[in-house]
């Protein structure tokens, strides 16, 4: 085992371990298992690589733009990520496909690691304290209690400046609010990504997180990841006033995104909307969460995400005790009766 020290890059604490793999070797032949990208400024850090690496090791040699550029990639992607120090050199190992363990929060790389790295790394878990549950409301003004208003899809948000502006004018009027802002996954993609990008920049002045909705398919789940990733790219290369990090969501309203949800990394919380879930399993509106409580909890172990649910009738309290979400998101008559009893 060879051990190396780095400075962390990102915010992601998670420890990770995979095939330790420059970007030829990723980008070229390798498509199996979970990978540590070495990136040393040669290849365009596009889609296809960020998706296939688990974590990202940067040398200290590389040139300060190109860290900063994939330093801010990475947390957009949220991979841990060291910069290590100019005794490191990744092309013997890359060329063995050796297996590495990136534990950020040590600032920690491990090169083939022995039994007691792994042990210590990969199978020690702490324990996890359970977050206060928020509660949202669908409707302004929230009742009182709510931690913060979801924002509704608004047509005439035609162009980005209107949507700017807009988004701006609600987070002046609810300083310090959680504001989950609705934006749907029109055909018109110039359209969607003009929205990104007014929210991206009103993110700079209030608490928003972004929840795409009417993504319906697996297939437009991916596209709407990869317009995400490229919205913050146009940003960041326009050197624009911005905040790319904010949190980010898809709406699971279809049983084929229960199914076979998206497993991008830039996705921090998947929003369940139980009723059209309910609604689509059963063939009629009555509300059973019988039906689908199955397929949440598959998806709960399979997620690197948060969950949220979006609930426009009163469900059991044990049903969202199991669920544990970490948002609920319901109209104000409903969001005032929770708060109740949460």
């Amino acid at each position: 085992m060879i051990e190396y020290s780095g400075k962390r890059m990102t915010s992601a604490l998670n420890t990770v371990a995979g095939h330790l793999l420059n970007a030829r070797t990723l980008a070229s032949h390798y498509a199996d298992g979970a990978a540590i990208l070495i990136w040393d400024g040669s290849y365009e850090l596009d889609e296809e690589l960020l998706s296939g690496a688990v974590g990202m090791i940067l040398p200290s040699f590389l040139d300060p733009d190109k860290r900063r550029l994939a330093s801010s990639l990475a947390e957009f992607c949220h991979l841990p990520t060291l910069c290590i120090s100019p005794s490191f050199s990744g092309a013997d190992f890359c060329e063995h496909s050796s297996i590495a363990i990136l534990a950020p929060s040590e600032g920690k790389l491990f090169v083939n690691p022995d039994i007691e790295a792994i042990t210590s790394y990969l199978y020690y878990r702490p324990y996890i304290i359970r977050k206060k549950l928020s509660v949202l409301s669908m409707q302004a003004p929230s009742p009182e209690g709510c931690d913060g208003i979801v924002i509704q899809e608004n047509e005439r948000l035609v162009d980005e400046e209107t949507a700017y502006e807009y988004f701006c004018e609600i987070a002046d009027q609810n300083t310090g609010v959680k504001l989950v802002a609705k934006i749907p996954f029109s055909e018109s993609k110039d359209l969607f990504k003009a929205r990104i990008r007014a929210l991206y920049r009103a993110g700079v002045w209030g608490r928003f997180s972004l929840l795409c909705t009417q993504v319906k398919t697996p297939a437009r789940a991916i596209e709407c990841t990869s317009l995400m990733r490229s919205v913050f790219c146009s940003l960041e290369g326009e050197h624009r006033e911005f905040n790319g990090f904010i949190k980010k969501g898809i709406c699971i309203d279809t049983p084929l995104l229960l199914l076979e949800p998206p497993k991008h990394r830039i996705l921090d919380f998947f929003c369940l909307d139980i009723n059209a879930l309910c609604a689509s399993f059963s063939g009629n509106m009555d509300l059973d969460c019988c039906e689908i409580e199955k397929y949440i909890d598959t998806l709960k172990k399979a997620a690197l995400a948060d969950l949220s649910l979006c609930l426009n009738s009163p469900v059991p309290p044990e049903f969202i005790e199991r669920i544990s979400p970490k948002e609920i998101y319901a109209n104000a008559a409903l969001a005032e009766q929770m708060i109740t009893w949460i």
